[in-house]
């Protein structure tokens, strides 16, 4: 799987969740006259033909982006749950990456939801609600950035594996509200914070049901991370790289799908 295609399910999964019900926002019947004066004429029809948020210009629909459209599968869901786990989501998930894992996914399945719920969530998107989220990353450009009120204004607030935020309030932020991780790291979260789990292969829902109860599986790697202090940074670990991933998200800002804030 591309690097494109799973930043494009990432955005996906952000897109169904800023449509939650965390805050909404009522558009109300007003006439057609006073909204020019508001907004132009582009967003107005979006907001008339009931486009699927009410985000102004910033509302991304699947077919607005040619990038993104091209990379984003329709029939692969955005959050698993108990009622959607098919054939054609065992064969993508399965192809992800490869293992020698001869497990059954069923099994791993059934185990993974008798320690999670298994209920769908987020699937009550709409053309009056508008979210806006900030995804933080964990590199030591956050260090001195002063970022941490910008990003506790957002309605959602991503993080990504350790990402301590005591101690870092001023540049990171103090608010979590969903925590994509691997799940050995699943047993720290507080109560407000829902666990994101991308899973890329058998043995990473294994880590998820592990990490809530007996905490079996452990692995922890290396990185440049605002709290850790490490000799050098490194632009490529194991599957990452970071040349590749700066492209990638520079793409993305210069398209308008995302805002960076680099921390220099």
């Amino acid at each position: 799987m591309s690097l494109l295609s799973f930043i494009a399910q990432v955005l996906a999964v952000i897109l169904v969740l800023l449509s939650a019900t965390i805050f909404t926002v009522t558009i109300h019947k007003v006439p057609y006259g006073h909204l020019k004066d508001l907004v132009n004429n582009s967003v107005v029809e979006r907001l008339l033909h009931e486009e699927p948020c009410a985000c102004m210009e910033r509302c991304l629909a699947a077919s607005d982006d040619e990038l993104f459209a091209e990379h984003f599968r329709k029939d692969v869901p955005p959050v698993l749950s108990l009622n959607n786990i098919t054939d054609s989501f065992l064969i993508y998930s399965q192809s992800l990456q490869s293992s020698r894992s001869k497990t059954n996914y069923s099994q791993v399945i059934k185990e993974l939801f008798s320690v999670i719920p298994g209920e769908e969530r987020y699937r009550d998107a709409g053309p009056s609600r508008c979210r806006t989220c900030a995804v933080v990353g964990n590199s030591g450009n956050l260090l001195g950035s002063y970022y941490g009120p910008v990003i506790d204004n957002h309605d959602f607030v991503f993080r990504m594996n350790k990402a301590p935020v005591q101690g870092y309030e001023k540049d990171v932020g103090s608010r979590t509200t969903h925590h994509i991780m691997y799940p050995e790291s699943a047993t720290h979260l507080d109560n407000n914070t829902h666990l994101v789990l991308l899973p890329f292969k058998t043995l990473d829902i294994q880590w998820v049901t592990s990490a809530l109860t007996d905490g079996s599986i452990k692995r922890k790697g290396t990185w440049h991370h605002y709290f850790e202090k490490t000799p050098k940074s490194f632009k490529r670990t194991g599957k990452h790289s970071g040349g590749i991933e700066c492209e990638t998200i520079l793409e993305l800002h210069k398209r308008r799908l995302i805002d960076i804030y680099t921390g220099w």
